[in-house]
């Protein structure tokens, strides 16, 4: 069984604009790149991972955001030939391979696109690697392949639970593991109900929309004047956690019990596209009746 919290704000991370690169500079993040590749600015996403290639031959990121933008500007053929010659480089890369299955598929190999699908479900069954494969992105990985191969996600029980609950969820076996945040997440492992499987959020999804507030449509065009007093009110608590670290820890430890190491730094803004993730995500498990506008699902 897998916990998930019943309401599900924004990680500190929204000032970061999507990067727009003007020039190529050596030894740039590939995770900035990655933000310009998302932004559209293929040719010079090309002409940076290229670059950072020749120095590093092979290099995983690089290499998967050369070959995305590649099939992004229709290049099948350069696509296919960097993928092959990373794949000789790192032959136990299950992202390399999932890749590299989408290579295939735009080059019309079906029998390829099978063998690199079979690649990656004898790394999922092998018991002797699969320490190899414990990062967030690995999973995805396996997630996608076993829904190719036929897995139904309804096997899985899914639960729903209050953060303050899942530590003693844990303790207790009612549920295998849990999305869970700070801090119930110190807690949990402190009192050993637990331990970190992957940080998948933070290391897949940097600017993920975590929690939200949710109400009815009907209630929500009736309210206006709430919401926007709610949000105001956020507002002022996050100015003033920043500009008093003190007092904000006296009143954790009397109100909860304890103190945060570091408070989280929140954001009220949402954007359409925040949710489009969460989208993605349910119409690949097939949780929608109808097609959702992301547009129509904020109240600013």
């Amino acid at each position: 069984m897998i916990g998930f919290p019943l309401h599900i704000a924004r990680w500190a991370g929204r000032g970061c604009a999507l990067l727009a690169l003007s020039a190529v500079v050596r030894g740039a993040d590939p995770v900035e790149v990655q933000k310009a590749l998302l932004a559209g600015n293929y040719a010079v996403v090309i002409k940076q991972a290229v670059g950072e290639l020749a120095e590093s031959p092979g290099h995983p990121e690089w290499t998967m955001i050369l070959v995305r933008a590649y099939l992004t500007v229709g290049r099948y053929t350069d696509a296919e030939r960097v993928m092959k010659e990373t794949l000789a480089r790192e032959p136990r890369s299950v992202r390399l391979r999932w890749l590299a299955r989408e290579v295939a598929l735009a080059n019309g190999q079906a029998g390829e696109a099978g063998q690199r699908l079979e690649e990656v479900s004898r790394a999922m069954s092998d018991r002797s690697v699969r320490y190899y494969y414990q990062s967030p992105a690995d999973l995805v990985v396996f997630g996608r392949a076993a829904l190719l191969l036929g897995v139904d996600p309804k096997d899985v029980t899914f639960v729903e639970a209050a953060f303050p609950q899942m530590p003693d969820l844990l303790k207790g076996g009612t549920v295998d593991a849990v999305t869970i945040t700070e801090p119930m997440r110190s807690i949990a492992q402190n009192s050993g109900a637990g331990y970190v499987f992957a940080d998948y959020v933070a290391e897949y999804f940097p600017d993920l929309l975590m929690v939200g507030y949710i109400a009815t449509g009907d209630w929500a065009m009736k309210n206006p004047s709430a919401i926007k007093a709610f949000r105001e009110a956020m507002d002022e608590s996050i100015a003033f956690i920043a500009a008093n670290k003190d007092e904000t820890k006296a009143i954790e430890q009397k109100v909860l019990g304890f103190t945060s190491n570091a408070p989280a730094a929140f954001k009220t803004a949402v954007r359409p596209d925040d949710l489009d993730v969460y989208i993605a995500v349910g119409k690949e498990l097939g949780l929608y009746r109808s097609a959702l506008d992301p547009k129509k699902m904020i109240m600013n």
